[in-house]
């Protein structure tokens, strides 16, 4: 009978502890929010932001790109001197970042983590009209730069690639899909040191995609970017100094 009860009581235990177990499977305990610290560089006081526990950070997350006028933002980096890049951490603790800029140097323009945005440098707009053609588009392209990138160490001259889209009028839950409906794209189009890197009104006739005549009638929810740059240019921000 001692047996017994031995027995049923070492059941009763392991029963127990496995329940114990089961319960601290079904609710793991909850990983902090680490305090970020981001120390902007330009006078104003550091901000602290939450983030979620094993967030990483890019160039545009999880924070907001900062803006400084007559600057370009270059990167994240874990240390004041800008030398040690926080591109890639995963946010696991508490910890300071700093904002690296780029003033008056060699901005590079090859797509790359460490180069600026296209659309931080350039606005673009596009005009499209039909030719006749079958598949075929005339574009009428406008570069207007957001800065004087003149100084001596600029490149002369280097080619870019255009794309002009026309999106669809599809709504799902009140927002539009953005789907693309028609696509047309252009290259060796030259952006010249001699013209402060501007175009005005560049006509080009592209190709190569299906371009229904109706597209230019039906949709008229467009994009026009600057999808890539050629020959790995730099330019230089001149600010008049």
């Amino acid at each position: 009978m001692k047996k017994f009860v031995k027995v049923l009581c070492g059941i009763l235990a392991l029963s127990c502890l496995s329940a114990a177990l089961v319960g601290c499977g079904d609710n793991p305990p909850a990983l902090s929010q680490p305090v970020v610290t981001l120390d902007l560089r330009d006078g104003s006081a550091p901000q602290q932001i939450t983030v979620s526990h094993g967030d990483y950070i890019s160039k545009t997350s999880p924070f907001k790109t900062p803006k400084r006028e007559g600057w370009f933002f270059d990167s994240w980096y874990l240390d004041e001197a800008c030398t040690e890049s926080a591109i890639g951490t995963h946010i696991t603790e508490d910890m300071h970042v700093y904002a690296g800029w780029t003033d008056s140097t060699v901005v590079p323009m090859n797509p790359d983590a460490n180069s600026i945005p296209y659309d931080e440098l350039f606005d673009i707009s596009i005009r499209a009209i039909p030719t006749g053609m079958q598949d075929t588009a005339k574009l009428y392209i406008t570069v207007t730069p957001k800065g004087d990138f003149t100084g001596e160490n600029s490149t002369d001259r280097f080619e870019i690639q255009v794309s002009y889209k026309w999106l669809s009028n599809e709504q799902f839950m009140g927002e539009y899909t953005n789907e693309v409906v028609a696509h047309a794209s252009a290259r060796e189009i030259y952006l010249e040191k001699s013209n402060g890197y501007a175009l005005t009104d560049y006509e080009v006739i592209t190709g190569g995609t299906t371009i229904p005549d109706y597209v230019y009638t039906k949709y008229e929810r467009t994009t026009a970017s600057i999808d890539y740059v050629y020959d790995d240019p730099t330019l230089q921000f001149n600010h008049g100094n």
